[in-house]
């Protein structure tokens, strides 16, 4: 089995909130749908070292990282792409394996 975490760091824009909501509520759904169960949602709140420059952490586990990659390529996520330009000012998106 190829099961990966999804590692997910943002910064909404705050003029971005009604495109966060919508973006939120039209994501998630896709990733229950092939299994996906979170794990973290966290806010960052203080910075040890470093530079921060996201605010949320959302962290999600997954059966299968083909059908996290093709739901990623699908049309229903591709048309939230729009939706979630418009809510962050940064985002990065990235898949983590076990060790």
């Amino acid at each position: 089995m190829d099961k990966t975490t999804l590692v997910i760091v943002s910064l909404p824009d705050p003029n971005g909130r009604a495109a966060l909501q919508q973006y939120v509520q039209g994501v998630m759904p896709l990733y229950r749908n092939i299994g996906g169960v979170v794990v973290k949602q966290s806010q960052f709140d203080e910075l040890y070292a470093g530079n921060l420059f996201f605010t949320y952490l959302l962290i999600m586990d997954f059966p299968s990282k083909q059908a996290l990659v093709d739901m990623f390529n699908g049309d229903a996520y591709q048309r939230l792409v729009p939706l979630r330009d418009q809510a962050f000012q940064k985002i990065n998106i990235s898949f983590a394996n076990d060790m």
